[in-house]
């Protein structure tokens, strides 16, 4: 077989680049997935692919995208019966609240475990309604949307309005889902509660900081707050507050009192044939927490920071010294809603038996978590 000069020409360099760059032998994407999270940082965070142009969102677990949280959420869905709850644009937006309150308010959390919980709590308190509105018990008012937060009651909007840092945390400015500019939360009313996510950052920013004092009394979190400064070396979350961050002097003496007393109901207990209880209860029974700042509440001893005190807590009220909190014996409130939450969060591991006590693992730190 005769060849002609350029062919063998052509033979000869395609040899040679074979040579040069041979096929490669093992898969490189835990390779790649431990550079990516080098590449981000000391604190292995990385940046996830955002479906909104003017919002970053975060994850500490390489794998964890934003796809990866999505297959979460709609298995949860399904397997609790409500696969056509959220339209298209309410799971997209919901799904970003969570993936930005994980990095956001529990930075300390690893994301999956974090994000998984959180959808189980919303799962627990709304069944994944955007739109529900539970009355409330004994007169305290309607809790509203994915995570039934309480305005009349409990004053959480007012709470979250007067003292979360919104263009000055160490995450970055919170933006508005709808504008994509920094967060007017003097501006928001009760209705934008119905939106995923005013509401899941109003209830997470809360039940983190819960979580973080040890179930103290939001009335006393401002004292705290300057304690835990006066203890801690200056960081990024403690940078001096921005023009918009200035109000707490003039708000401090308002809506800081309005802790849950009462409990958010006594279940639904309805049984769709399929061994799930639904739900915690609807109508969360808050009423308004003592004005009154003591330093004792301060000093004792807290309940354990972890996300079962700040579940708890979110439910059956802040109580420090115990006496009345989610650790109360006899306590048949906030003992159903946790058990509801850890049997969703178990799905998403494989169905495997979890207790209440697994939320004990996912320890929270001492410090408030962008408070004004």
């Amino acid at each position: 077989m005769n060849f002609s000069f350029t062919t063998l020409l052509l033979l000869l360099f395609t040899a040679t680049s074979s040579i040069a760059k041979p096929l490669p032998t093992e898969d490189n994407t835990l390779a790649r997935a431990h550079k990516n999270k080098n590449n981000a940082g000391s604190n292995g965070v990385i940046e996830l692919k955002s479906p909104h142009h003017n919002l970053k969102l975060y994850t500490n677990d390489p794998s964890y995208t934003f796809s990866a949280a999505r297959e979460d959420l709609l298995r949860l869905m399904s397997w609790a019966g409500d696969s056509n709850r959220l339209s298209t644009s309410h799971m997209t937006e919901t799904l970003a609240a969570i993936l930005d309150v994980s990095h956001r308010y529990f930075p300390e959390v690893p994301t999956r475990k974090i994000a998984r919980t959180i959808m189980a709590d919303i799962r627990a308190e709304s069944d994944f309604n955007s739109g529900n509105v539970s009355p409330g018990r004994l007169g305290s008012g309607d809790s509203w949307g994915l995570m039934q937060v309480s305005q009349d009651g409990s004053k959480e909007l007012t709470l979250f309005q007067q003292h979360a840092r919104i263009g000055s945390s160490r995450a970055g400015p919170l933006i508005d889902w709808q504008n994509g500019k920094t967060l007017k939360a003097d501006s928001l009313s009760k209705k934008d509660l119905l939106r995923p996510w005013v509401n899941i950052h109003v209830a997470a920013w809360i039940q983190a900081n819960l979580g973080k004092t040890g179930s103290l009394d939001p009335y006393d979190w401002a004292a705290y707050h300057r304690r835990s400064r006066k203890r801690s070396p200056k960081g990024d979350d403690q940078d001096d507050e921005e023009d918009d961050d200035q109000s707490e002097r003039k708000g401090s003496g308002k809506g800081r009192g309005k802790g849950k007393s009462k409990s958010k109901g006594d279940g639904k207990g309805d049984n769709k044939g399929n061994g799930k209880t639904k739900g915690k209860g609807k109508g969360k029974g808050k009423g308004k927490g003592k004005n009154t700042s003591s330093n004792s509440n301060i000093d004792h001893s807290p309940l354990p920071r972890n996300m079962r005190t700040a579940l708890g807590s979110w439910v059956a009220g802040p109580h420090p010294d115990g006496h009345g909190s989610y650790l109360q014996p006899g306590d048949n409130i906030s003992g159903p809603y946790l058990q509801n939450i850890v049997k969703a969060v178990s799905v998403l591991y494989g169905g495997q038996r979890m207790s209440a006590g697994w939320l004990d693992g996912l320890v929270l730190d001492h410090e408030l978590v962008d408070y004004r």
